[in-house]
């Protein structure tokens, strides 16, 4: 699609920022981290990583920027599996194709809808605007750093597949990050373990020393394939500079420790 796209338009810049592993969530909260601000255009495909809710806000975010850019969904389809082949979709078609008959208007374009695409109607809210800040261990534009303190020599930068976290797998490691926002949680890297000699741990997780309000964090999704997931810590508190902390806990879904955190956002 990139090279196409020079062709027709060959003074055109493109940037990637496809990231393995993340769901429209992680895209959500912290596409400013993985491409700039600035672009005319934004492409984007996440029918196999979509949690759905969370794409309405990636949607919002980015119609939200100041100059105003064109968002452009796109989808890959494959036919070419043998349950599809015989299927209900086999039905109707043998080559995808496009409808414009229920494209928006061209007076409906450009504006951001006043309710969330998945919640009740109502007459009279509006939604609040997104104001996002994030920050990741992989972003080469602005990197999570955590804070020097005792102990974070027992967590490890581990790089594999563009992926980046910090990790450890042991009881009582605790790790700091210095963050500014009102509704703060951090990324995860979860795996269901299997095929491989990663044992899923748990931890603490809380904003400055609210040590008994936090929340424990799981990384272990049984079932689901390895890639980023997301918990909330705190959510509101008063807008500001806070210390966000996470402990690994003795307990365990899998008698294993290993937890990995690959970023930190306000959302």
């Amino acid at each position: 699609m990139a090279e196409q796209l020079k062709v027709d338009f060959p003074n055109i810049k493109v940037h990637v920022g496809a990231k393995a592993g993340m769901n429209s969530k992680f895209f959500a909260f912290c596409f400013d981290s993985v491409l700039p601000r600035d672009l005319d255009l934004y492409m984007i495909e996440l029918d196999n990583n979509d949690p759905l809710i969370a794409d309405d806000q990636l949607y919002r975010g980015l119609l939200g920027l100041a100059q105003e850019p064109v968002v452009i969904r796109v989808s890959v389809f494959a036919l070419w599996f043998n349950e599809l082949l015989r299927g209900f979709v086999s039905n109707y078609l043998e080559t995808p194709d496009l409808s414009e008959t229920i494209w928006p208007k061209e007076d409906s374009l450009g504006h951001i809808p006043r309710l969330h695409l998945w919640e009740p109607f109502s007459a009279d809210k509006v939604a609040d605007p997104i104001l996002l800040t994030c920050k990741f261990l992989a972003s080469e534009a602005d990197p999570l750093v955590p804070t020097d303190h005792a102990g974070f020599e027992k967590w490890r930068k581990e790089e594999w597949n563009g992926q980046q976290a910090r990790t450890s797998s042991e009881v009582g490691a605790i790790l700091s990050f210095k963050f500014t926002g009102a509704r703060l949680g951090l990324f995860v890297w979860a795996t269901n373990s299997a095929g491989n000699a990663v044992k899923p741990g748990q931890a603490r997780c809380w904003v400055d020393d609210k040590v008994q309000s936090g929340v424990i964090v799981d990384v272990h999704k049984s079932g689901e394939a390895a890639g980023s997931s997301w918990t909330t810590v705190v959510d509101p508190i008063e807008f500001g500079e806070h210390l966000l902390t996470c402990e690994i806990l003795p307990s365990s879904s899998t008698g294993g420790h290993d937890f990995g955190i690959i970023g930190v956002a306000n959302n």
